[in-house]
């Protein structure tokens, strides 16, 4: 027989996910925050007496907290960048290079992101798959020598 298990106590108690809910919430629009609520509530249902109140409570605690309205909720996402640098259009075109660093020659150039759109089974994932083995295996992609 094996022994007893310790509890986990790195999981979060159910205030604080509670409370981590309520900050997610803060940052969406009052629809996207109706909708969220209510399935964040569905999650807790047995876990807190009344969900939805409990959820919006800890809404209205933080913004009782926020330094003024509108303010993000403390742990809501990353401070900003003390100073972002400016860059003018002429100097941007000249750290541009002039042949980008193609990691999957002409489709994937290291630095950039990519989108892959078509149907649904259209084979997205399958290209996206070979483009991926072409690299690792260093073995040319479609037409590429």
């Amino acid at each position: 027989m094996s022994p007893p298990r310790e509890p986990n106590h790195s999981l979060p108690s159910v205030a604080e996910v509670v409370r981590d809910d309520a900050i997610r919430a803060l940052s969406l629009d009052p629809v996207e925050r109706e909708v969220f609520l209510a399935e964040r509530a569905a999650v807790l249902e047995g876990l807190v007496a009344n969900p939805l109140a409990a959820l919006r409570a800890a809404i209205e605690e933080l913004q009782r907290r926020a330094p003024h309205p509108g303010a993000a909720a403390p742990g809501s996402g990353p401070e900003p960048p003390a100073e972002l640098p400016f860059v003018t259009g002429d100097k941007l075109a000249l750290m541009t290079p002039a042949e980008p660093d193609y990691v999957v020659k002409p489709f994937f150039a290291r630095g950039t992101i990519v989108q892959l759109a078509g149907k649904v089974k259209g084979g997205k994932t399958t290209l996206a798959l070979h483009a991926v083995a072409a690299v690792l295996l260093e073995r040319p992609f479609l037409a590429d020598p």
